[in-house]
């Protein structure tokens, strides 16, 4: 073989690898900077917390960040974890955030919650649902209440420290979805909160045409004229105002969508409240 040959096959060799390897460290990152990522946490974690019982697992790479981080964990809480980086800035952690803001103990309660209101639906709610979603997350929780529950604290779905919206997406058992109909699943979910979950405060409920296969998946066959209430306050599902304030969000819902046939619409929403007549 010609030397000339030889070094043709051996500069393509090298360009393959280099282009392997800059599309495992776009992916995945450096090695060599996931070490020196490392070193620099665990350096800096040393002087900025003395003496906490901390441990600063490898560097991650984040793909999305385009950045590498590295995982603190608290060997004397479960709830104690939070993140080390370096910015253009110097290094920082998220530890007021996930730790004294009480991220971290609020969304493994939030995933508890989600969970546990997913199941008891299944087993008590007798219609087919598309969605269930019992969440505290979206809701703005004043810091003062969300720093004032204790980190770690367990779950318990009777006692949930925090108020909660439950949305669902039930399918009609009509030929078509009526308003009625939304008024007796309201009334049905009710009944179950009551008794499994005091936690939640508010219902987004909405009752969707009959269900249809579409690429292995059952959907709504059509998203028009959906009765629908978000936000609507468990005061007036158990009062007997409910088809009063069902009949203002109807009224609000069918302006809404003659307004988007013409062309009209401005992205308005009505809110139906507790003083809703």
């Amino acid at each position: 073989m010609r030397l000339r040959t030889k070094l043709l096959l051996a500069a393509v060799t090298v360009f393959v690898l280099a282009l392997a390897y800059a599309v495992y460290a776009a992916f995945h990152g450096s090695p060599v900077q996931r070490y020196r990522t490392t070193r620099g946490a665990r350096a800096y974690v040393a002087a900025t917390y003395p003496g906490e019982p901390y441990t600063v697992e490898d560097a991650t790479y984040d793909f999305k960040m385009a950045g590498y981080y590295c995982r603190v964990n608290d060997a004397a809480h479960a709830d104690g974890w939070f993140d080390v980086r370096k910015n253009s800035d110097g290094w920082t952690d998220d530890r007021v955030r996930r730790v004294e803001g009480r991220e971290n103990t609020l969304m493994r309660l939030a995933k508890a919650l989600d969970d546990d209101a997913e199941q008891l639906l299944k087993e008590r709610f007798p219609h087919r649902t598309g969605l269930v979603l019992c969440d505290p997350v979206s809701r703005e929780i004043p810091e003062e209440t969300l720093s004032a529950v204790p980190l770690d604290l367990p779950y318990d779905r009777m006692h949930f420290p925090y108020p909660a919206t439950l949305t669902v997406w039930v399918e009609t058992e009509q030929n078509a979805p009526t308003w009625d109909e939304l008024a007796a699943r309201l009334t049905e979910l009710e009944a179950i909160v009551a008794e499994e979950l005091p936690c939640v405060d508010s219902f987004s409920v909405t009752v969707q045409w009959p269900y249809a296969e579409h690429n292995g998946a059952w959907v709504p066959e059509r998203y028009d004229g959906m009765p629908a209430c978000f936000d609507l306050p468990r005061e007036i599902v158990r009062s007997e105002s409910l088809r009063d304030a069902l009949a203002v969000q109807r009224a609000a819902q069918e302006a809404e969508e003659a307004a988007l046939a013409t062309g009209a619409f401005e992205g308005k929403e009505t809110a139906v409240t507790a003083e809703t007549p």
